[in-house]
């Protein structure tokens, strides 16, 4: 079970952040050390907020080049054009800055892995099912979590290693 759904769950009492449940609030802040009051990233803090910062970076708006425009006047379709036509393009709420400064967190963190494990770590960031991210990276099932694991790990540390600092 993932931690946003164990987050979703308040009778959950294995769940350090139950109660936040129902947001990303509870994933944006990892776990504190009752005596010293040093926080404690886990694997599976770092994958959630590269999972939170894969969809903040869904939501954020299109760059369109500017100065390009459509000279051709609006068709004015009639009612059975119109019901054949295509569906509207539904957009979702742009994100907050504060999910994009989170954002703009984890991406200063992709700077401690490699190249491959960076692809996939986003991969799976972005709910790649795990035959994708094996066919992208021709190893097995067992190799490629294993690999996940080690980056997602890897991060971790650092970020561990940064707060003792």
């Amino acid at each position: 079970m993932s931690a946003f759904k164990r987050a979703q769950d308040p009778r959950d009492v294995s769940n350090p952040h139950a109660h936040m449940a129902g947001s990303f609030d509870g994933l944006k802040t990892p776990l504190y050390r009752s005596a010293q009051c040093v926080p404690i990233w886990s694997a599976q803090d770092v994958a959630d907020r590269f999972q939170e910062a894969a969809s903040t970076a869904r939501r954020l708006p299109s760059a369109n080049v500017q100065g390009y425009f459509n000279a051709w006047p609006t068709i004015v379709r009639t009612q059975w054009e119109a019901f054949a036509g295509e569906e509207p393009v539904r957009r979702c709420q742009p994100p907050s800055p504060q999910e994009v400064a989170r954002m703009l967190e984890v991406m200063r963190w992709v700077v401690w892995l490699q190249v491959e494990q960076r692809h996939l770590v986003w991969m799976r960031a972005k709910r790649y099912g795990w035959r994708d991210i094996c066919t992208r990276f021709g190893v097995g099932r067992t190799t490629a979590w294993q690999r996940w694991q080690e980056a997602v790990q890897q991060v971790a540390e650092k970020l561990n290693e940064s707060l003792k600092k």
